[in-house]
């Protein structure tokens, strides 16, 4: 046998598979474990990567299917926990695929093996930011129609309501971040994880992230929304309280200058605009109308008399000094 740096050039004879090797490759599929083409021209020689690397994809790939069993194994045996997956150039590693799809125990078995909570892929992405960016909803609902707030009104037609998805993604974004992993990322548009909990209303990550000390009032690049404006647009009033417990700024005003208010008027959520005013939001403060832009005209009571629930939303907000 020559050998060449991790590269070893052998006359192939009958395959040397190690029996967890065989296993994982026999339930998964991703390996073949029978007799090899080349094994029947005696003559060939043929080029074989080094083991460690088929291991590593075997952990990747068992991390992927949720198999608690083979990756306890692989690991036992030596392989890498942050080994960095090269199908497809992706350089996915086993914990990013665990967060990806909230597979606690596989998150944790890797975790407790020394896996890097900061490792990046091709792309640059961390498993805490895939973690997040996935988080289902925290309860289900009906989606507000499409188009812009108070343009569709009260006779759009009404949305199917959306499945709750049970997943263990908050699970192991807690794993995450007891363990290091870096809590400053932001994905594309600039919103961080307290923008990414706030929108699916998951209280007890953004308790957890405030507590850690994220700027209830971060900004997001575009619009600069802060967590309690995405909290009002998608009617998670308990998210709107701890982010005003925390300190949160209530009357930050978007870049088109619209409050939280104006967002929760505009779409008919009252939970939401019940939460705004009793943490004292100004009900008077002025945004940019719908197709007039550079124009703060609109208000909160503007915007509620075109909502779902004008009658309600409208009383809620004259009570607190509100004038159109």
């Amino acid at each position: 046998m020559k050998m060449e740096g991790r590269v070893s050039f052998v006359l192939v004879g009958a395959p040397v598979v190690s029996p967890v090797r065989r296993e994982a490759a026999a339930v998964s599929g991703y390996v073949g474990v029978g007799r090899p083409r080349a094994a029947r021209h005696p003559r060939r020689v043929v080029r074989m990567c080094a083991s460690s690397s088929s291991d590593g994809e075997l952990l990747v790939r068992a991390a992927m299917k949720n198999d608690a069993e083979m990756v306890q194994k692989l690991l036992a045996e030596g392989v890498q926990p942050g080994y960095a997956s090269v199908k497809n150039d992706s350089l996915m590693s086993p914990l990013q695929w665990a967060a990806s799809e909230g597979y606690v125990d596989i998150a944790k078995l890797l975790l407790d093996a020394g896996a890097n909570t900061n490792q990046k892929n091709a792309s640059g992405r961390t498993a805490i930011m895939y973690c997040f960016e996935n988080l289902p909803p925290a309860r289900a609902g009906i989606a507000p129609p499409a188009g812009f707030p108070g343009v569709a009104g009260k006779q759009a037609p009404q949305q199917v309501p959306m499945v709750k998805r049970m997943t263990g993604h908050a699970g192991v974004a807690k794993l995450l971040l007891v363990s290091g992993a870096d809590k400053s990322v932001v994905n594309e548009v600039g919103e961080n994880l307290l923008h990414l909990a706030a929108r699916k209303g998951q209280l007890g990550l953004v308790e957890l992230l405030l507590s850690l000390g994220l700027d209830p009032d971060a900004e997001s690049r575009g619009y600069q929304h802060t967590a309690v404006h995405i909290a009002a647009m998608e009617n998670y009033p308990d998210v709107i309280r701890a982010c005003a417990a925390a300190g949160a700024n209530v009357n930050k005003q978007n870049r088109i200058g619209w409050t939280p208010l104006i967002w929760a008027a505009a779409k008919g959520y009252v939970e939401c605009v019940k939460a705004l005013l009793d943490a004292g939001a100004d009900p008077n403060l002025r945004g940019e109308e719908t197709g007039r832009p550079g124009e703060r005209t609109t208000s909160a009571l503007k915007e509620a008399r075109k909502s779902f629930d004008p009658q309600t939303t409208s009383k809620l907000l004259i009570r607190a000094g509100a004038i159109e």
